[in-house]
């Protein structure tokens, strides 16, 4: 389910906004060639895909609290945001 709404919410999404998906352990969605996933953790792919283009960032992060973490800490010391530019989620 998730993923058919995924497929379709790409045409409303800012042609100007940029982010990273991942996926751990399950393989990369054939079904939407335009939606494009890379492997590994996610801050990891975060970091890769957004490095050198932190200016004017405000960053949402959303899963489960040890992956919540882990981006949290990329983004503060790795990328530099301040706080107020960081929005998050811990899911339980």
């Amino acid at each position: 389910m998730h993923r058919r709404r995924l497929g379709h919410r790409r045409h409303d999404v800012d042609p100007r906004a940029r982010g990273a998906g991942a996926l751990f352990r399950a393989p990369a969605p054939q079904r939407w060639p335009a939606l494009a996933f890379a492997r590994g953790l996610v801050h990891e792919v975060a970091a890769k895909a957004m490095a050198g283009r932190y200016e004017n960032v405000r960053a949402y992060v959303a899963g489960p609290p040890p992956a919540v973490d882990a981006a949290l800490r990329m983004l503060l010391l790795e990328a530099k945001l301040t706080s107020d530019n960081i929005r998050y989620d811990k899911y339980t």
